[in-house]
């Protein structure tokens, strides 16, 4: 994400979008102390200016059909805020392009 900011800085005609193809459930975290072990757990991660540790455990399996956030910066970025289909991402960025779907 951060080269393409800095590509955008650079030239700033540049539109980025951000959106996820699915939500995957919960997540729950635990800070812990470095060299702490969480059996059953993802980790350890770094946590930034802490010195602790991160651990993370997912509290569902599979993917769910909740909404995922799209967002996005540049020109035309406006077709692109709150909630939108997914099917509907492609041909916003066609039409933020001046370009055409084959059809």
């Amino acid at each position: 994400m951060q080269a393409a900011l800095d590509f955008q800085a650079v030239n700033p005609g540049t539109l980025i979008v951000v959106a996820g193809d699915h939500e995957t459930g919960g997540m729950s975290f635990t800070l812990a102390d470095p060299g702490a072990v969480k059996p059953g757990a993802d980790g350890p991660y770094p946590a930034t200016d802490s010195g602790q540790e991160i651990w993370l455990r997912w509290t569902r399996r599979g993917t769910t059909n909740a909404p995922v956030p799209i967002t996005a910066g540049g020109p035309a970025s406006e077709a692109f805020q709150g909630g939108m289909a997914n099917t509907q991402v492609f041909p916003a960025l066609m039409e933020a392009m001046s370009l055409r779907a084959a059809g």
